[in-house]
Protein backbone atom coordinates (compact mmCIF):
# COMPACT_ATOMS: atom_id res chain seq x y z
CA UNK A 1 0.00 0.00 0.00
CA UNK A 2 0.96 3.64 -0.33
CA UNK A 3 1.31 3.91 3.43
CA UNK A 4 3.83 1.07 3.64
CA UNK A 5 5.98 2.81 1.00
CA UNK A 6 5.90 6.10 2.93
CA UNK A 7 6.67 4.34 6.22
CA UNK A 8 9.60 2.51 4.61
CA UNK A 9 11.03 5.84 3.44
CA UNK A 10 10.21 8.04 6.43
CA UNK A 11 9.79 5.72 9.40
CA UNK A 12 7.35 5.46 12.26
CA UNK A 13 6.77 9.21 12.52
CA UNK A 14 5.22 9.14 9.04
CA UNK A 15 3.07 6.19 10.04
CA UNK A 16 1.79 8.03 13.11
CA UNK A 17 1.08 11.17 11.09
CA UNK A 18 -0.79 9.20 8.41
CA UNK A 19 -2.87 7.41 11.04
CA UNK A 20 -3.75 10.74 12.66
CA UNK A 21 -4.74 12.29 9.32
CA UNK A 22 -6.87 9.29 8.41
CA UNK A 23 -8.59 9.37 11.79
CA UNK A 24 -9.34 13.10 11.44
CA UNK A 25 -10.66 12.59 7.91
CA UNK A 26 -12.87 9.68 8.96
CA UNK A 27 -14.25 11.64 11.92
CA UNK A 28 -15.02 14.69 9.74
CA UNK A 29 -16.58 12.91 6.79
CA UNK A 30 -18.35 10.42 9.08
CA UNK A 31 -20.07 13.36 10.78
CA UNK A 32 -21.06 14.72 7.35
CA UNK A 33 -22.49 11.33 6.35
CA UNK A 34 -24.55 11.26 9.55
CA UNK A 35 -25.95 14.73 8.77
CA UNK A 36 -26.69 14.03 5.10
CA UNK A 37 -30.20 13.00 4.13
CA UNK A 38 -29.79 12.50 0.38
CA UNK A 39 -28.47 9.21 -1.02
CA UNK A 40 -26.85 11.18 -3.82
CA UNK A 41 -24.68 12.97 -1.22
CA UNK A 42 -23.98 9.96 1.01
CA UNK A 43 -22.71 7.59 -1.71
CA UNK A 44 -19.58 9.54 -2.74
CA UNK A 45 -18.70 10.38 0.86
CA UNK A 46 -18.93 6.71 1.87
CA UNK A 47 -16.88 5.64 -1.15
CA UNK A 48 -14.27 8.29 -0.36
CA UNK A 49 -13.88 7.20 3.25
CA UNK A 50 -13.70 3.55 2.16
CA UNK A 51 -10.95 4.39 -0.31
CA UNK A 52 -8.94 6.35 2.25
CA UNK A 53 -9.25 3.60 4.87
CA UNK A 54 -8.31 0.88 2.36
CA UNK A 55 -5.27 2.82 1.15
CA UNK A 56 -4.14 3.66 4.67
CA UNK A 57 -4.05 0.00 5.61
CA UNK A 58 -4.30 -1.98 8.81
CA UNK A 59 -3.95 -0.10 12.07
CA UNK A 60 -4.84 3.34 10.75
CA UNK A 61 -8.05 3.44 12.80
CA UNK A 62 -8.69 2.88 16.46
CA UNK A 63 -11.12 0.05 17.35
CA UNK A 64 -13.62 2.62 18.64
CA UNK A 65 -13.56 4.38 15.25
CA UNK A 66 -14.04 1.10 13.39
CA UNK A 67 -17.08 0.33 15.54
CA UNK A 68 -18.42 3.86 15.03
CA UNK A 69 -17.97 3.68 11.26
CA UNK A 70 -19.64 0.27 11.03
CA UNK A 71 -22.53 1.38 13.25
CA UNK A 72 -22.97 4.52 11.14
CA UNK A 73 -22.90 2.55 7.90
CA UNK A 74 -25.48 0.04 9.15
CA UNK A 75 -27.72 2.86 10.36
CA UNK A 76 -27.44 4.69 7.04
CA UNK A 77 -28.12 1.48 5.08
CA UNK A 78 -31.29 1.04 7.13
CA UNK A 79 -32.31 4.65 6.40
CA UNK A 80 -31.68 4.05 2.70
CA UNK A 81 -34.03 1.06 2.69
CA UNK A 82 -36.63 3.20 4.48
CA UNK A 83 -36.28 5.98 1.89
CA UNK A 84 -36.58 3.45 -0.92
CA UNK A 85 -39.70 1.89 0.64
CA UNK A 86 -41.27 5.34 1.00
CA UNK A 87 -40.41 6.04 -2.64
CA UNK A 88 -42.07 2.81 -3.75
CA UNK A 89 -45.15 3.62 -1.67
CA UNK A 90 -45.38 7.03 -3.30
CA UNK A 91 -45.06 5.40 -6.72
CA UNK A 92 -47.97 3.06 -5.99
CA UNK A 93 -50.06 6.00 -4.80
CA UNK A 94 -49.10 8.07 -7.82
CA UNK A 95 -49.94 5.23 -10.21
CA UNK A 96 -53.46 5.11 -8.80
CA UNK A 97 -53.91 8.83 -9.28
CA UNK A 98 -52.27 8.93 -12.71
CA UNK A 99 -54.48 6.12 -14.02
CA UNK A 100 -57.39 8.46 -13.47
CA UNK A 101 -55.60 11.48 -14.88
CA UNK A 102 -54.10 9.68 -17.94
CA UNK A 103 -51.12 12.03 -18.38
CA UNK A 104 -48.49 9.88 -20.08
CA UNK A 105 -45.80 12.54 -20.65
CA UNK A 106 -45.66 13.44 -16.97
CA UNK A 107 -45.64 9.74 -16.06
CA UNK A 108 -42.54 9.14 -18.20
CA UNK A 109 -40.71 12.01 -16.51
CA UNK A 110 -41.76 10.77 -13.08
CA UNK A 111 -40.70 7.19 -13.93
CA UNK A 112 -37.24 8.39 -14.99
CA UNK A 113 -36.87 10.40 -11.78
CA UNK A 114 -38.03 7.47 -9.64
CA UNK A 115 -35.57 5.14 -11.39
CA UNK A 116 -32.77 7.64 -10.71
CA UNK A 117 -33.78 7.87 -7.04
CA UNK A 118 -33.76 4.08 -6.72
CA UNK A 119 -30.33 3.95 -8.37
CA UNK A 120 -29.07 6.64 -5.97
CA UNK A 121 -30.24 4.51 -3.03
CA UNK A 122 -28.48 1.42 -4.42
CA UNK A 123 -25.28 3.44 -4.94
CA UNK A 124 -25.62 4.78 -1.41
CA UNK A 125 -25.90 1.27 0.06
CA UNK A 126 -23.01 0.01 -2.08
CA UNK A 127 -20.79 2.84 -0.83
CA UNK A 128 -21.77 2.19 2.77
CA UNK A 129 -21.11 -1.51 2.30
CA UNK A 130 -17.68 -0.70 0.87
CA UNK A 131 -17.06 1.42 3.95
CA UNK A 132 -17.76 -1.53 6.24
CA UNK A 133 -15.59 -3.75 4.05
CA UNK A 134 -12.70 -1.28 4.21
CA UNK A 135 -12.71 -1.54 7.99
CA UNK A 136 -12.32 -5.32 7.96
Amino acid sequence: SAVSKVVALHGKEAEAMIAELVQLFVDKVGADIAKAEDAEDIAPMAQGVASVVENAGVGCLQPVQVKGICDLAISEISKSFQREAALKESIVGAEGRSAEADEEDEDDDEDAEEDADEEDERSCRNGLGALVGACM
